[in-house]
Order: C-alpha cells, then sequence, then structure tokens
C-alpha cells in the first residue's frame, strides 16, 4: 500500500544497513550513524529555497512538550542530531523533528488501510539557534497553498525475496520504517494534503565521534551490469546505475559545506538478490567517473522512470570497520580536496596511457 516494489527495496537496504551498526558488522561505530529525513518544500515557484528537512522519530512516544523530555528521547544520539541539524542549516534548509503519539501508544492498523490517519498526533519540533522549539504542526504548515493528495499502491508486490526480506524483520524495525512514511503519506499527504514539490529524502548520516565530519547517505539495493557489445556479444562494462537525482540532491548539500556524501550499495546477485557484500562510492568520485549520457533505468539500475547516471564498478570500495574509522571520515570527507586527488590520479593515469612526458 505505501511503496513500489523498488522503493521498498532501498527502504529495506537502508534498514539493513542501520541494523549492521547495533548487532552486525559495524556494531563497533554505532555511533557514527544516524537515521534520514523527508526533505520536502511548498509547491511554488520558489520552491528550491525553502526546503524544509524532516526527521521523524522511530518510536510511538507518550506526548512531550519540553525541549529536555526530547532530549531524553533521543538519548546518545542528540549530540548527533544537533551536529547534522547544524550541517543542514549550513546548506541553507530549514530542520525539523517529529514524534508521534497515539491514544494507547499503537499503530491502528485498521484505520490505516480505511486511509484514516487521524488516529495519530504530530508533536513537531523547529530546530532554531541550537534549540528544538514546540510548534503547532498544522500552523507551520498553513502557509503551503493548494491542496495535494496521497498515492497508494494497489499493486501487489511480486518479488518473493522481498516478501520474505520483510516478513524476517523485526517488528521494531518495520515500525520505524512504516512510521516514517507515516509522516509524508498519511499526514501532510493525507491529513493537511498539503501539495509538495520535488519530494526527496536523505538516507542516513554518517558522523565522525568528534562530529567534525558529517556525510549524507544515498543507499540502495543493486547488482552490477554488464554491458556488450553487439557485435560480438563480449562483457565490455561492469557498472552500477545512480539515478541523477540523487546526485543533483547530494551535491546542493554537500557543495556548502565542502562535504563528501556516500553513496552505499547493498550488492546482490541478479536474480536471487542473494546479499553478497555492502560496498561504497563518494559524491567525490561520482563526480570524477560517471559517464556523462544519461540512460533510464533498468534492470539493476532503480527502474525505468529514473534517468541514471553509470558508475564503474571499480570505483566502489568494499565497506568494513575501518571505512568508519575517524581517520578514514576526515580523510575523505572533503570534497574539494578529494576531487582535486582523484585529478592528479587521472593526470598521471592519462600521461602514461598517452605515453606522454
Amino acid at each position: 500500500m505505501m511503496w513500489k516494489e523498488q522503493k521498498a527495496r532501498g527502504i529495506k537496504a537502508q534498514t539493513l544497513f542501520e541494523k549492521e551498526f547495533e548487532d552486525g558488522q559495524f556494531k563497533n561505530r554505532k555511533d557514527n550513524i544516524f537515521h534520514g529525513c523527508w526533505v520536502v518544500s511548498p509547491k511554488a515557484i520558489d520552491s528550491h529555497k525553502t526546503r524544509l528537512c524532516v526527521f521523524v522519530h522511530d518510536k510511538i512516544e507518550n506526548e512531550i512538550s519540553s525541549e529536555l523530555e526530547i532530549k531524553k528521547i533521543m538519548g546518545e544520539k542528540w549530540k548527533s542530531f544537533y551536529a547534522i541539524a547544524e550541517f543542514l542549516k549550513n546548506a541553507g534548509f530549514e530542520v525539523a523533528y517529529t514524534i508521534t503519539s497515539t491514544n494507547d501508544g499503537r499503530i491502528n492498523f485498521d484505520s490505516i488501510l480505511k486511509r484514516d490517519f487521524s488516529f495519530m498526533k504530530w508533536n513537531f519540533f523547529r530546530y532554531n539557534n541550537e534549540k528544538l522549539e514546540i510548534k503547532n504542526i498544522s500552523e507551520f504548515f498553513v502557509k503551503w497553498e493548494g491542496s495535494g493528495r496521497p498515492t497508494f499502491q494497489s499493486k501487489k508486490w511480486e518479488d518473493k525475496n522481498m516478501i520474505s526480506a520483510f516478513t524476517s524483520l523485526e517488528e521494531e524495525k518495520l515500525l520505524s520504517m512504516l512510521i516514517h512514511e507515516l509522516f509524508y503519506t498519511g499526514f501532510l499527504k493525507s491529513v493537511l494534503k498539503k501539495p509538495t514539490d520535488d519530494p526527496y529524502d536523505i538516507d542516513g548520516f554518517v558522523i565522525s565521534l568528534s562530529q567534525k565530519h558529517v556525510l549524507p547517505v544515498e543507499m540502495k539495493e543493486k547488482f552490477p551490469v554488464f554491458s556488450t557489445y553487439v557485435r560480438t556479444g563480449k562483457r565490455r562494462e561492469h557498472y552500477f546505475g545512480i539515478d541523477a537525482g540523487r546526485i543533483l540532491s547530494l551535491l546542493r548539500i554537500c557543495i556548502p559545506n565542502n562535504s563528501n556524501a556516500l553513496y552505499i550499495v547493498r550488492e546482490v546477485e541478479d536474480g536471487t538478490r542473494k546479499f553478497k557484500k555492502w560496498k561504497y562510492v563518494t559524491l567525490s568520485k561520482i563526480i570524477m567517473s560517471s559517464g556523462w549520457n544519461l540512460q533510464a533505468g533498468g534492470r539493476g539500475m532503480g527502474g525505468s522512470d529514473t534517468q541514471t547516471v553509470r558508475i564503474p564498478y571499480d570505483e566502489f570500495e568494499d565497506i568494513d570497520e575501518s571505512t568508519f574509522s575517524e581517520d578514514n571520515l576526515k580523510k575523505i570527507s572533503n570534497l574539494p580536496d578529494e576531487i582535486r586527488k582523484t585529478v592528479n590520479e587521472f593526470k598521471a593515469h592519462a600521461e602514461k596511457q598517452m605515453n606522454v612526458k
């Protein structure tokens, strides 16, 4: 009802990646990851100037009304949130944090299936001057003129592997995924009926323990694509396809901060979608190594309704615990420095290939 299959694969990858920090191979780096946010803006000519980042709390809580209680609810993560909020404010975004509550602390699935989301209350806090200020959420969005409507999926999922993967997830993970979606589809679009222009989301943030280095993260589940010569049938390229819009959104966030970003892939086998490994490429490498001819998405590339950019498979690196070390995050976090470093590597490669002295 909430997601197309392709969208659900990305959400699954995001959830499983975060789980690696809780009890998986990156559990010693749990303080380096923070969940993502919606990026929405009103339907207007200047919508690109008024983007709002909304972080959605991953649990249903009792009603709260003070900053101190919010810090208690966030726990150890509140310092990371403030660092990320400042990072986004520096890029010209508004930032908010929202927490949902219900009368019994549970989700009313009967109401959801009837497309009635009025049972949920949204406690809305705007980040301003290093504080979270509670706001009346309906009044906050009153200036968003026009009328919008939600989009629900009528087509059932056909991928049995994905159905099995979702079925095996813990209830708290499923709840977190659903709450995040319910803010946008169930509240902003269904209850307030607000139109949005160019809505996007940021899947997550990697942050150093010093909080000096913040890297936005995009996550997807993919298998690499091979292109072939038509006449000979020989394999020519080995690459991942990345949605061009994702690259633009990461650039919009990172350039004001001179920050790099990470594009993380949950690599799976073609057909079985059996997990192989986690891989990543930096935004700086995407800029320097991407193909310039866009093409429609297809198998392994994100869907036919998007325009994708080809990134050579060899530009992606395997992820291990050291990827999130303070030294490595410091080394890769500066976008201009990383691009200049890659330029020098390309110059040396070109001179060698062309025998230029």
